[in-house]
């Protein structure tokens, strides 16, 4: 009877020891995957082995370079320049000299928690480009960026004032 009872104690030991073993798995395999999510929300590396800023990097490193720029401590431009405009009832911005690798533009408006990104409506000329603003419109912009095709920003655009409705007499 008594030789029973541990056969049965010794199969639930194993059991037991099993349960363990899968539960260490389990956690083993959610570690590494968050480890592995980590990694690819920190940036990817570069060919030299060099980790790509974040979105949150780049943009603090801007604003320190344009604080260099207006305090005459800067060499590079940062800071470009831009008009708003109404154009047959549509909010646009053109943005001057912007550079090559420039390929939207990200506007925060205020009253909102997410920018803006819009894609230039056209060409332009050499060096102006438009954007339609569309959730941005009829509303000031608090803060404009101009980003890359990896979604860096890469130069400041002004904040800008809405464009008053027209008074009718």
């Amino acid at each position: 009877m008594a030789a029973k009872q541990s056969g049965e104690a010794a199969e639930a030991d194993v059991a037991s020891v099993g349960q363990l073993v899968e539960a260490l798995r389990e956690i083993a395999n959610a570690i590494a995957e968050n480890a592995t999510a980590q990694r690819a929300q920190a940036g990817a590396f570069d060919g030299d082995g060099f980790r790509t800023p974040s979105v949150a990097q780049v943009r603090t490193s801007l604003d320190y370079r344009l604080l260099s720029q207006l305090m005459g401590r800067g060499t590079d431009t940062v800071s470009i320049a831009a008009t708003r405009f109404l154009d047959q009832g549509l909010d646009r911005v053109t943005f001057y000299d912007v550079p090559d690798e420039v390929v939207e533009v990200s506007v925060l408006a205020a009253g909102s928690t997410t920018p803006e990104v819009l894609l230039f409506d056209d060409d332009g000329s050499e060096h102006a480009r438009n954007v339609t603003l569309a959730l941005s419109a009829d509303r000031d912009i608090l803060r404009s960026e101009l980003l890359d095709e990896s979604g860096l920003p890469v130069r400041i655009g002004p904040a800008m004032p809405r464009i008053p409705a027209a008074v009718v007499y």
